[in-house]
């Protein structure tokens, strides 16, 4: 049986090539990407420990991590994209990009976290995707 973080994100990851398609939702523009990002890494730094050695408080994540690297992480994703398009000589799918959404959630280790990068964005399976 699926543990229920699982079975959320399944019934969650479901209607994301529905609502592309049916709403002709534009593309996210790529400010659209960088807060996503900023927002997925603002969950890995909550989730990084402080080491205890270090007697300093955790600094927020703007401290260590400018908006530039966040942009540059965007460009670098959207690059890759790129090189996929011109490689398979089409664009990455909508139903591939569900079924590595099912493949996350299915493969998971850590559902808890996966809910909360999901939250993150919104629970919007478009954005998410």
């Amino acid at each position: 049986m699926r543990e229920p973080a699982v079975l959320y994100l399944t019934v969650l990851l479901a209607i994301v090539p529905a609502r592309a398609a049916s709403t002709g939702t534009p593309p996210l523009t790529f400010e659209d990407r960088v807060a996503a990002q900023r927002a997925i890494e603002q969950v890995y730094w909550n989730h990084r420990i402080w080491p205890s050695a270090n007697p300093a408080p955790k600094p927020p994540l703007s401290a260590t991590m400018s908006d530039d690297a966040i942009r540059a992480k965007v460009t670098d994703t959207l690059r890759k994209s790129n090189a996929l398009d011109r490689w398979w000589k089409r664009p990455v799918t909508g139903e591939q990009l569900q079924a590595e959404m099912e493949r996350m959630a299915r493969d998971t280790r850590d559902g808890a976290t996966l809910r909360e990068l999901f939250h993150a964005l919104g629970d919007d399976p478009y954005v998410i995707a």
